[in-house]
């Protein structure tokens, strides 16, 4: 059998509720990742058209065109949706996969995509953040050169995300 085509592309504006619902579903999925007390990230999570106006929305779709993933590609510090203050790097947020399409690649794919565009805007890293819950993603960045920077690290008071970095240069 054939393993389906999966393809990441820019979200179009018509998408984004659906990406919004599948990146909150997805956190749900991860015991602890909105656990009480994050009603506050769970809104963030979920609104992909604040995000789409200072940053891009990828998805990742199959060969019917099914949603099974987005991620949020911040190109640079000047944005609204950056969380850090260097020059010239590019960073990531908010990936996440729809459960059923987890363990297919989907979020190495979308990882992925993101290091592209930092390259292709000759970008000198790329910087993400996570929560401790999400094990899987980490592994998958491991794999991808990412390194912990813990000077990336912020307390959200809600949530703790911890930073990684990917030179580049």
């Amino acid at each position: 059998m054939t393993k389906p085509k999966i393809t990441v592309r820019l979200a179009n504006e018509s998408e984004y509720d659906e990406v919004g619902a599948i990146t909150v579903r997805a956190y749900e999925s991860v015991p602890g990742a909105l656990e009480e007390g994050r009603d506050i990230y769970r809104s963030v999570l979920g609104d992909v058209a604040t995000r789409a106006r200072s940053a891009d929305i990828l998805v990742a779709v199959d060969e019917t065109g099914a949603i099974l993933g987005g991620v949020t590609y911040v190109g640079d510090s000047a944005s609204d949706m950056s969380e850090w203050d260097e020059p010239n790097v590019g960073g990531f947020r908010m990936l996440a996969v729809a459960p059923q399409a987890q363990g297919r690649g989907v979020g190495r794919l979308l990882t992925e995509a993101c290091i592209e565009r930092a390259r292709s805007t000759s970008r000198e890293a790329v910087l993400l953040h996570t929560i401790k819950e999400f094990v899987a993603a980490q592994h998958i960045y491991a794999s991808l050169g990412f390194q912990r920077d813990e000077s990336l690290d912020h307390d959200l008071g809600y949530v703790y995300l911890m930073g990684y970095r990917l030179p580049l240069k």
